[in-house]
Protein backbone atom coordinates (compact mmCIF):
# COMPACT_ATOMS: atom_id res chain seq x y z
CA UNK A 1 0.00 0.00 0.00
CA UNK A 2 1.25 3.45 -0.79
CA UNK A 3 -0.19 6.76 0.27
CA UNK A 4 0.41 9.95 -1.64
CA UNK A 5 -1.11 13.38 -1.32
CA UNK A 6 -3.52 14.33 -4.07
CA UNK A 7 -5.29 17.68 -4.05
CA UNK A 8 -8.03 16.65 -6.42
CA UNK A 9 -10.38 13.81 -5.70
CA UNK A 10 -13.90 12.69 -6.16
CA UNK A 11 -14.05 10.25 -3.23
CA UNK A 12 -14.67 7.31 -5.55
CA UNK A 13 -12.79 4.10 -6.18
CA UNK A 14 -10.72 4.21 -9.30
CA UNK A 15 -10.78 0.48 -10.00
CA UNK A 16 -11.34 -1.04 -13.37
CA UNK A 17 -14.13 0.81 -15.12
CA UNK A 18 -14.89 -2.09 -17.42
CA UNK A 19 -15.40 -4.54 -14.59
CA UNK A 20 -17.94 -7.29 -15.25
CA UNK A 21 -18.89 -10.56 -13.55
CA UNK A 22 -15.76 -12.33 -14.77
CA UNK A 23 -13.49 -9.47 -13.68
CA UNK A 24 -14.32 -9.96 -9.99
CA UNK A 25 -13.51 -13.38 -8.61
CA UNK A 26 -16.03 -14.16 -5.91
CA UNK A 27 -18.53 -11.53 -7.06
CA UNK A 28 -21.30 -13.15 -4.99
CA UNK A 29 -19.13 -12.83 -1.86
CA UNK A 30 -18.48 -9.15 -2.67
CA UNK A 31 -22.22 -8.65 -3.08
CA UNK A 32 -22.89 -10.42 0.23
CA UNK A 33 -20.47 -8.07 1.98
CA UNK A 34 -22.18 -5.09 0.35
CA UNK A 35 -25.53 -6.39 1.63
CA UNK A 36 -24.13 -6.84 5.15
CA UNK A 37 -23.21 -3.16 5.23
CA UNK A 38 -26.45 -1.95 3.61
CA UNK A 39 -24.66 -1.00 0.40
CA UNK A 40 -25.88 -1.51 -3.15
CA UNK A 41 -25.05 -4.88 -4.66
CA UNK A 42 -24.96 -4.00 -8.37
CA UNK A 43 -21.79 -5.39 -9.92
CA UNK A 44 -21.05 -1.95 -11.40
CA UNK A 45 -21.92 -0.13 -8.14
CA UNK A 46 -19.20 1.73 -6.29
CA UNK A 47 -19.35 -0.51 -3.22
CA UNK A 48 -18.97 -3.78 -5.12
CA UNK A 49 -16.27 -2.28 -7.37
CA UNK A 50 -14.32 -1.14 -4.28
CA UNK A 51 -14.68 -4.56 -2.61
CA UNK A 52 -13.60 -6.32 -5.80
CA UNK A 53 -10.66 -3.95 -6.22
CA UNK A 54 -9.48 -4.77 -2.68
CA UNK A 55 -9.81 -8.48 -3.46
CA UNK A 56 -7.83 -8.07 -6.70
CA UNK A 57 -5.13 -5.79 -5.31
CA UNK A 58 -6.17 -2.86 -7.53
CA UNK A 59 -7.85 -0.59 -4.98
CA UNK A 60 -7.34 3.14 -5.27
CA UNK A 61 -9.32 5.58 -3.17
CA UNK A 62 -9.01 9.06 -1.78
CA UNK A 63 -9.61 9.99 1.85
CA UNK A 64 -11.77 12.98 2.69
CA UNK A 65 -8.51 14.75 3.53
CA UNK A 66 -7.27 14.34 -0.04
CA UNK A 67 -4.77 11.52 0.50
CA UNK A 68 -4.73 9.00 -2.36
CA UNK A 69 -4.39 5.46 -1.08
CA UNK A 70 -3.44 2.63 -3.42
CA UNK A 71 -3.51 -0.95 -2.18
CA UNK A 72 -1.76 -3.48 -4.39
CA UNK A 73 -2.09 -6.19 -1.75
CA UNK A 74 -4.80 -8.79 -2.40
CA UNK A 75 -7.22 -8.87 0.54
CA UNK A 76 -9.33 -11.88 1.41
CA UNK A 77 -13.04 -11.35 1.94
CA UNK A 78 -12.64 -11.79 5.71
CA UNK A 79 -10.10 -8.96 5.71
CA UNK A 80 -12.37 -6.85 3.52
CA UNK A 81 -15.14 -7.44 6.06
CA UNK A 82 -12.79 -6.06 8.73
CA UNK A 83 -11.95 -3.05 6.56
CA UNK A 84 -15.65 -2.41 5.98
CA UNK A 85 -16.23 -2.61 9.74
CA UNK A 86 -13.56 0.05 10.22
CA UNK A 87 -14.92 2.14 7.32
CA UNK A 88 -18.39 1.98 8.87
CA UNK A 89 -16.95 3.05 12.23
CA UNK A 90 -15.16 5.98 10.60
CA UNK A 91 -18.33 7.02 8.75
CA UNK A 92 -20.40 6.92 11.93
CA UNK A 93 -17.89 9.09 13.81
CA UNK A 94 -17.27 11.65 11.06
CA UNK A 95 -19.06 14.89 11.95
CA UNK A 96 -18.79 15.99 8.31
CA UNK A 97 -20.72 12.88 7.17
CA UNK A 98 -24.38 13.85 7.24
CA UNK A 99 -26.35 10.87 8.52
CA UNK A 100 -23.22 9.13 9.78
CA UNK A 101 -23.60 6.08 7.59
CA UNK A 102 -21.49 4.21 5.11
CA UNK A 103 -22.93 4.54 1.60
CA UNK A 104 -22.08 3.81 -2.01
CA UNK A 105 -20.97 7.40 -2.48
CA UNK A 106 -18.51 7.41 0.45
CA UNK A 107 -17.43 3.76 0.82
CA UNK A 108 -14.22 4.16 -1.21
CA UNK A 109 -13.22 7.24 0.74
CA UNK A 110 -13.74 5.53 4.12
CA UNK A 111 -12.01 2.35 2.94
CA UNK A 112 -9.07 4.51 1.85
CA UNK A 113 -9.09 6.19 5.27
CA UNK A 114 -9.16 2.78 6.99
CA UNK A 115 -6.24 1.53 4.92
CA UNK A 116 -4.32 4.75 5.46
CA UNK A 117 -4.96 4.67 9.22
CA UNK A 118 -3.87 1.04 9.63
CA UNK A 119 -0.80 1.46 7.45
CA UNK A 120 1.27 -1.70 7.65
CA UNK A 121 -0.31 -2.94 10.89
CA UNK A 122 -2.22 -6.19 10.88
CA UNK A 123 -5.91 -5.39 10.33
CA UNK A 124 -7.11 -7.22 13.41
CA UNK A 125 -4.59 -5.40 15.60
CA UNK A 126 -5.44 -2.06 14.00
CA UNK A 127 -9.16 -2.53 14.59
CA UNK A 128 -8.68 -3.72 18.16
CA UNK A 129 -6.59 -0.62 18.88
CA UNK A 130 -8.97 1.76 17.14
CA UNK A 131 -12.55 0.60 17.63
CA UNK A 132 -13.74 0.44 21.24
CA UNK A 133 -14.89 -3.07 22.24
CA UNK A 134 -14.03 -4.50 18.80
CA UNK A 135 -14.32 -8.28 18.80
CA UNK A 136 -13.47 -9.95 15.51
CA UNK A 137 -16.05 -12.32 14.17
CA UNK A 138 -18.71 -11.35 16.70
CA UNK A 139 -20.87 -9.22 14.47
CA UNK A 140 -19.50 -5.69 14.51
CA UNK A 141 -21.13 -4.87 11.20
CA UNK A 142 -24.52 -3.30 10.87
CA UNK A 143 -26.64 -6.42 10.67
CA UNK A 144 -24.92 -8.29 13.46
CA UNK A 145 -24.01 -11.46 11.59
CA UNK A 146 -20.30 -10.63 11.42
CA UNK A 147 -20.02 -12.81 8.63
CA UNK A 148 -18.42 -13.87 5.52
CA UNK A 149 -18.79 -17.54 6.36
CA UNK A 150 -15.34 -18.42 5.07
CA UNK A 151 -14.11 -19.86 8.34
CA UNK A 152 -11.17 -17.46 8.57
CA UNK A 153 -12.52 -15.64 11.58
CA UNK A 154 -10.27 -15.82 14.61
CA UNK A 155 -11.44 -17.89 17.55
CA UNK A 156 -9.69 -15.82 20.21
CA UNK A 157 -11.75 -13.10 21.85
CA UNK A 158 -9.61 -10.08 22.70
CA UNK A 159 -9.74 -8.58 26.16
CA UNK A 160 -11.25 -5.15 26.59
CA UNK A 161 -8.91 -2.18 26.46
CA UNK A 162 -7.98 -0.88 29.89
CA UNK A 163 -7.00 2.73 30.47
CA UNK A 164 -3.33 3.39 30.95
CA UNK A 165 -2.33 3.75 34.58
CA UNK A 166 0.36 6.22 35.52
CA UNK A 167 2.37 4.81 38.41
CA UNK A 168 2.91 6.98 41.42
CA UNK A 169 6.56 7.69 42.06
CA UNK A 170 7.89 5.91 45.11
CA UNK A 171 9.10 8.23 47.83
CA UNK A 172 11.88 7.05 50.09
CA UNK A 173 10.82 6.31 53.62
CA UNK A 174 12.38 8.84 55.91
CA UNK A 175 12.52 8.15 59.60
CA UNK A 176 12.87 11.39 61.52
CA UNK A 177 15.57 11.47 64.10
CA UNK A 178 14.41 12.71 67.49
CA UNK A 179 15.68 16.14 68.53
CA UNK A 180 17.72 16.19 71.72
Amino acid sequence: MTATHDTTHDGQSHGQSNQDHSACPGLSEAQNLATNYHLKTASQGEAVKAICALHQGTFKGVTSGGVTVTASRVYGYGEIDQLLTYAQYLASHDKANAGGSLSDTNVSSYLAAALHSCGTSALQTCLKNTIPNYQPGSGNNSNGNGGNGDGNKPTVTPTAHKPAVTPTPHKPIVTPTPHQ
